[in-house]
């Protein structure tokens, strides 16, 4: 069973194929092929798919350079954070070392005021001492 296929081209001629293909044989022949890629021959159209490629890659690409310089900008900003609290953190230790100082300055004032006041009782007890010997006649 033979087939005719008529095909109408766009200058208005048209061309007529006739395939020995029979109805049994189309259905294997199909069912085992793939198809292939569409393509067109427009010339125009070729061009406008191929310059929106170009525009959705450099797209993509700007894109991926921002996101790039944003990753870097957010990394020098933990990078400056961290910087930030090893000082923050070197001057509590400073800090600390002062107030254990000064702890240290108080207890000695302290110390220092009892052995003043422990002096002084001493001292008014041999001055009691000393003036009520002069008394005795």
């Amino acid at each position: 069973m033979a087939s005719d296929i008529s095909l109408a081209v766009a200058d208005g001629d048209s061309v007529t194929t006739t395939d020995s293909t029979t109805p049994d044989s189309v259905s294997h022949l199909t069912d085992s092929t793939t198809a292939g890629p569409v393509t067109t021959t427009d010339p125009l159209t070729a061009i406008g798919i191929q310059t929106l490629s170009q525009a959705d890659v450099e797209h993509e690409r700007d894109r991926a350079d921002q996101a790039e310089r944003q990753v870097e900008i957010e990394w020098q900003l933990v990078e400056e954070g961290r910087k930030r609290i090893d000082e923050l953190q070197a001057s509590l230790a400073d800090e600390r070392r002062r107030i254990d100082g000064l702890h240290t300055e108080l207890a000695d004032a302290r110390t220092m005021a009892m052995i003043s006041g422990s002096e002084a009782a001493v001292l008014r007890t041999q001055l009691t001492l000393l003036t009520d010997e002069r008394r005795r006649p």
